[in-house]
């Protein structure tokens, strides 16, 4: 652009498109958790299972 020449729609349209592509290419979903270690957890099965039940209080 040579000048302050005013961007019709379809050109706005073109730049908004652009722009929500490189976002998207961006953004990653985050699937990996781990249970904080150092947390108090309660069994509630049999001695050995990994059944355990974290409460909310300390």
């Amino acid at each position: 652009m040579a000048g302050k020449e005013k961007l019709d729609l379809v050109h706005q349209n073109a730049i908004h498109v652009e722009t929500i592509l490189k976002e998207q290419r961006q953004q990653k979903l985050h699937t990996e958790f781990s249970i904080n270690p150092h947390r108090k957890c309660k069994s509630t099965g049999p001695p050995g299972t990994h059944q355990e039940i974290c409460s909310s209080t300390d």
